[in-house]
């Protein structure tokens, strides 16, 4: 299946199956990655469309081999880092209001 954002044409998601690299706006993902990115704040315009008719090969950055999601720069972007947040099991409503620092505070506890 295909993940699309209408909003970032270049994006990068962790998650349990290592990160997503959206490129032009899109990226071919697994279903328990699209479970991620459907959890993702509105505003980054993800969707998910139906799934593929045979597999292809994912774009996926498996955060150095051992399957989990690599953390950001500590400058980062703050998209990468409510889309990390929510990648290690933090609810995206939770994450949705909050400025960096207080995501990277939140992941500390």
């Amino acid at each position: 299946m295909r993940a699309v954002s209408g909003k970032y044409k270049s994006l990068r998601v962790g998650t349990s199956d290592g990160s997503v690299k959206f490129v032009d706006g899109g990226a071919e993902v697994t279903e328990s990655q699209a479970e991620v990115l459907r959890a993702l704040p509105e505003h980054f315009e993800v969707t998910i469309e139906g799934a593929l008719e045979e597999p292809k090969k994912l774009e996926v950055d498996d955060g150095g081999g051992d399957g989990a999601p690599e953390e950001p720069k500590g400058n980062a972007a703050l998209d990468e880092w409510q889309a990390y947040a929510v990648s290690k099991g933090i609810p995206a409503e939770n994450v949705a209001d909050l400025k960096r620092e207080e995501i990277k505070q939140l992941l500390a506890e």
